[in-house]
């Protein structure tokens, strides 16, 4: 009786909650007697809205097989999968408003069907696809000709009434929208048969509807084209079902995916932040936060939609054919260009102006999501070693895949293969999302990665490329698309490190150091020939010149920080502002708290990646030779100086290791690069050459060092001021600076004597030293002659600098 009670209340609490306006899911979770604490019951709830919802997506998968291949007398042939692929089409068009915010603005436009309607409708089109993207992964012979047969980009052209806007955006050769890139590559004429005319949308025989200049018909009641045996006959079903698939994934799967990612971000930021306050009026520190109830019920809801076993599956082996057709697209295009010539080449990629680029953008975004959900088991039935060999084509080839926004996803995808546990944190607050270590499924994922000659000998390369060409972005949304050039190079940084880690990866690193040694240097030609001359140094040079941004900028805004945080000390003047300016204040104190934290992590990473490199001794010859020898000096005593000078002395922020400021540990990482370096006496030589050298400086980091028990770190310091003590240019100053302090009768007739005499002892140094020490390169590479005329340089100079090493400085400057 009991039990037939607590059932009778229960199912009026649901009534209840459903009337209320609760999602049913919400309903299912928080109907558990003690939710969320019992794991038990809240895997048992998802299994239960996961089976309801995998038997939705096939009732309708199957009334979609059905209207395919109806027969009925007295329709014409073709007509059920006409409507049906008419229908698709018009939903898809109609929503295509859901991706308007993009992955920036994703809680800004909330327009279109509810995400709930479009992922079982996607769900149910992905299973259309599922015959032959399996048969094709799974390489059955059937579909060995899937590429050439059906996926047929001009299909983007062809049937443009099918799919909306796609033919509006930029495409992945940089041009603005499919038939844009049409007149490019015709001229304007219409005399280029490569590119058939853009068509007009089929109409049903007597509509009064008629075709519209976007090639979409005005009449929202024709589903059937007038002649639905010749609309079939002009393309393949599997060739319309995995176009359609396309913008089911860019209008309906991937805005619900941004949608959650957003908003549970936006919701965990408003929570930290305000517990964070509250601790701090309290007097504490900063609190250990769990996961709040809200929080978790918004993920469980929303991931055992987007996680759906079955939709998961089918969409990630659909968007690796995705991948690896597109690549395939690229190596073909290569081919055709070497085979035809340069003159040709416009007509041999129009294959790519032809695929809008968030067809690319949206395949690895949302390989990304899965794996940082913790599903990559997912990639399981993946051949990884060909999905690796296609994603170093795609991001080995700038002039076919022109987008960053797209190639910046491209590495976000890298890097959760090869490390899925980066930045956990961020999705596992409290162990409510994730795990702490990795599944058996992501440590296969990684040991496959890591296994394929892709990997081995052609990611590093196209890395360092990437990385030099982040600089410039054209036509970016900055309400829609989410690029940091910064944030792109340091997920470089890490997957590099990753790849460290492995000697076979290491192998590929020193044979591309080698090739940029080899320009130089006859030295090592043989093990320069698998690597590309003056990749490693240009790479080097830029991660240089961020790391001294980074690092600069870092600093500046610290002093910002503490400034503020000064005046918010004394409290009558913080009162006495109005509550516009405290507003003001408040939110550029946050903007610059966000700015240093993420700037002073990449730069941590920068630092970790030039130590492991400059701690390979094969390596390290790489940095002797100009100008990376000069840019390197130069940074190491930047570094030093900004560290021990009164710069960082004076910047006392509250919770300094929230913005990763560690004063000791960057000073360790710049000394260890100093004195992995200085193996070689050119880096010693270089140091002395430097008009930033100061004795001084390095003097205090070595007391500061000792001060902190860093006995090792400091004696290795003292080791580098040894050796640049030793080096001719050095004694040469010291003594023209023991000279400038003569005066009285004679003086200047003695100090050009000794000067004489010095740049003597540096011609005859010169002439017993090695080629390499004899160097001294501008800015741009050229030859300023030997060590003498660096030498009659400094003699020159009144305040003893030399024109060489400024140019230099003014170069990296």
């Amino acid at each position: 009786m009991s039990g037939s009670s607590s059932s009778s209340s229960s199912n009026t609490r649901t009534i209840s909650a459903v009337a209320a306006g609760m999602s049913p899911a919400v309903v299912l979770f928080t109907s558990l007697r003690s939710y969320p604490t019992n794991a038990g019951e809240i895997e048992g709830a998802k299994r239960v809205l996961e089976g309801v919802l995998g038997a939705v997506a096939d009732a309708v998968h199957q009334v979609a097989k059905r209207l395919a291949s109806l027969k009925a007398p007295g329709t014409p042939a073709g007509a059920g999968r006409e409507v049906l692929l008419s229908w698709l089409a018009r939903v898809a068009a109609a929503n295509e408003v859901r991706c308007r915010g993009g992955e920036y603005s994703a809680l800004k436009y909330l327009e279109g069907a509810p995400d709930g309607f479009m992922l079982n409708l996607t769900a149910a089109i992905l299973r259309l696809t599922k015959p032959f993207v399996s048969g094709y992964i799974s390489q059955s012979n059937k579909f060995m000709d899937l590429f050439s047969k059906h996926l047929v980009p001009t299909h983007y052209m062809t049937h443009g009434h099918r799919l909306g806007s796609a033919t509006a955006e930029a495409t992945l050769s940089g041009e603005r929208g499919v038939f844009g890139a049409a007149a490019s590559a015709g001229g304007g004429s219409s005399s280029n048969n490569h590119i058939p005319p853009r068509p007009a949308a089929p109409l049903a025989a007597g509509s009064a509807g008629s075709s519209s200049s976007n090639g979409t018909s005005s009449s929202d009641d024709v589903l059937m084209a007038a002649d639905p045996a010749a609309a079939a006959a002009s393309a393949s079903f599997i060739a319309e079902v995995f176009f359609i698939a396309q913008r089911y994934l860019r209008v309906g799967l991937l805005p619900a995916v941004n949608r959650f990612t957003k908003l549970y971000q936006q919701l965990w930021d408003h929570y930290s932040h305000s517990a964070t306050q509250a601790a701090a009026a309290a007097g504490e520190g900063p609190p250990r936060l769990a996961l709040p109830v809200e929080l978790r019920l918004l993920a469980d809801c929303s991931l055992s939609q987007l996680l759906q076993p079955d939709m998961v599956a089918d969409a990630t082996q659909f968007v690796v054919l995705e991948i690896l057709w597109l690549a395939d697209l690229v190596t073909s295009s290569k081919q055709l260009m070497q085979q035809a010539g340069s003159n040709s080449r416009s007509t041999a990629g129009s294959m790519l102006a032809c695929i809008p680029e968030s067809v690319l953008g949206d395949a690895a975004a949302w390989l990304t999501f899965v794996i940082k959900q913790g599903q990559a088991e997912q990639l399981a039935a993946v051949p990884i070693g060909i999905l690796m060999q296609s994603l170093v084509v795609l991001l080995d080839n700038p002039d076919q895949v022109r987008s960053l926004l797209v190639v910046a996803k491209l590495v976000q995808l890298l890097l959760v293969m090869l490390a899925p546990q980066v930045n956990l944190e961020l999705r596992t607050q409290g162990s409510a999302l994730g795990r702490s270590n990795l599944t058996p499924g992501e440590m296969a994922l990684v040991t496959s990665v890591l296994s394929t000659p892709a990997t081995q000998q052609q990611l590093v390369p196209a890395l360092m490329r990437v990385y030099g060409q982040a600089d410039f972005v054209v036509g970016l949304d900055v309400d829609r698309d989410q690029y940091d050039k910064f944030s792109m190079r340091h997920q470089i940084d890490e997957i590099l490190m990753e790849l460290w880690r492995d000697e076979r990866c290491r192998t590929c690193v020193r044979q591309q150091a080698a090739a940029a040694a080899s320009v130089h240097s006859a030295v090592g030609l043989a093990a320069a020939s698998a690597g590309t001359p003056g990749l490693f140094a240009s790479f080097v040079s830029a991660v240089l010149n961020d790391l001294m941004y980074l690092f600069k900028d870092s600093l500046e805004r610290l002093a910002d920080i503490r400034q503020i945080e000064d005046s918010k000390a004394n409290k009558e003047a913080w009162a006495a502002l109005s509550p516009e300016a405290r507003k003001d204040k408040e939110t550029f104190y946050e903007g610059q708290r966000r700015t240093a934290a993420g700037f002073m992590s990449y730069a941590l990473t920068t630092l970790e990646l030039l130590v492991a490199l400059t701690g390979d001794k094969d390596i390290a010859r790489t940095f002797m030779v100009q100008p990376l020898l000069g840019r390197t000096a130069y940074a190491v005593l930047h570094f030093m100086e900004l560290l021990v000078g009164p710069r960082c002395q004076d910047l006392a922020v509250q919770n300094p290791q929230h913005y990763h400021f560690d004063q000791h540990t960057l000073l360790l990482s710049i000394v260890k690069i100093a004195g992995q370096l200085s193996r070689e006496v050119e880096f010693a030589q270089a140091l002395a050459e430097e008009p930033d050298f100061d004795e001084n400086i390095m003097q205090t980091a070595v007391s500061l060092l000792n001060a902190q028990h860093a006995y090792g770190p400091a004696d290795m310091l003292s080791a580098v001021l040894t050796s640049v003590a030793k080096t001719p240019v050095h004694q040469s100053k010291k003594q023209r600076r023991g000279l400038a302090g003569f005066r009285g009768v004679g003086a200047a007739d003695a100090i050009a004597a000794e000067h004489t005499k010095a740049a003597a002892g540096v011609n005859k140094a010169a002439e017993t030293s090695s080629p390499m020490q004899n160097f001294a390169m501008s800015a741009d590479g050229s030859s300023n002659g030997t060590a003498a005329a660096v030498a009659a340089g400094y003699g020159s100079s009144s305040d003893g600098s030399s024109p060489a090493g400024t140019k230099l400085l003014a170069g990296v400057e």
